[in-house]
């Protein structure tokens, strides 16, 4: 028995050394660059507010600031995209579709604008930016992302048209007033804070700039860096596995001595 207790005893010590580094990380030494949060073959034109998907009309929607009908067209031609990119799909460069120009052609006439739009989706990128910088272990900010609000669990755009996206962040209970006067002050009404929970913000939509009009198909923010994402997964799952083969092991060396033990006696 000495032996399945120094046997479980060392299982353990390494079943628990990635827990033990899970929750030892220092998320705030551990930010992304400005270039790795917004890659620049996602940004936008400078006059472009995002997108968002209306299910109601089931058609795909730009924001644009105070366009002219010629500068419509031609974003008619930059947003239907270049290369391997057709609309917001990229293709795989060494394979691409050979009626890719065909493909692109198509989505440029299917491009649907709605105007006047207050804030660029790159204007507001780089506020959600600077939120996720202040957002840490001991912060109380527990989630930052460009979309629509969706308390009341219907998802409500803002802006005049009632489509403009913003900077939702979810934040403690107790702090929602005083993060609202700051940010106000800071950012103007680019930003809304709303109460939250560690490891569940507020949700809003959050696809590079899209924001669908159904409810169900709203989305958390991909700036929570607290609770159990997806970095912290993986340790506690391979902290699982050691454990169940700590247990495996314990059984099989109590089998085998209880074995050992029956053969003494037979003989």
């Amino acid at each position: 028995m000495k032996h399945v207790v120094k046997y479980l005893v060392i299982l353990l010590i390494i079943a628990a050394i990635p827990t033990n580094l899970c929750f030892a990380t220092d998320y705030s030494n551990d930010k992304l660059s400005w270039e790795e949060f917004y890659p620049e073959p996602y940004e936008y034109p400078d006059d472009v507010g995002g997108m968002y998907f209306d299910s109601a009309t089931g058609k795909e929607y730009y924001l644009v600031i105070n366009p002219t009908p010629e500068r419509l067209e031609e974003l008619r031609t930059i947003l239907s995209g270049t290369g391997n990119q057709v609309g917001n799909m990229y293709f795989d460069p060494m394979n691409l579709p050979e009626n890719i120009d065909e493909l692109r052609a198509q989505y440029a006439e299917s491009i649907n604008f709605t105007t006047p739009c207050k804030y660029s989706f790159n204007e507001l990128m780089r506020v959600n930016y600077e939120i996720y910088l202040l957002m840490g272990p001991d912060s109380s900010i527990y989630g930052a992302g460009l979309g629509w609000d969706s308390s009341d669990g219907v998802l409500t755009g803002f802006g005049e048209t009632g489509k403009e996206l913003r900077v939702v962040v979810s934040v403690n209970e107790n702090e929602v007033a005083r993060y609202t006067a700051e940010f106000a002050e800071r950012f103007g009404d680019m930003v809304i804070v709303k109460a939250g929970s560690p490891g569940y913000p507020t949700s809003y939509s959050d696809d590079m700039g899209s924001s669908n009009a159904d409810a169900d198909n709203a989305i958390e923010g991909n700036s929570d860096k607290t609770g159990l994402s997806g970095i912290m997964l993986w340790p506690l799952i391979i902290a699982g596995i050691g454990l169940l083969i700590a247990l495996s092991v314990i059984i099989w060396l109590q089998t085998r001595q209880k074995a050992h033990r029956s053969e003494a006696e037979v003989e």
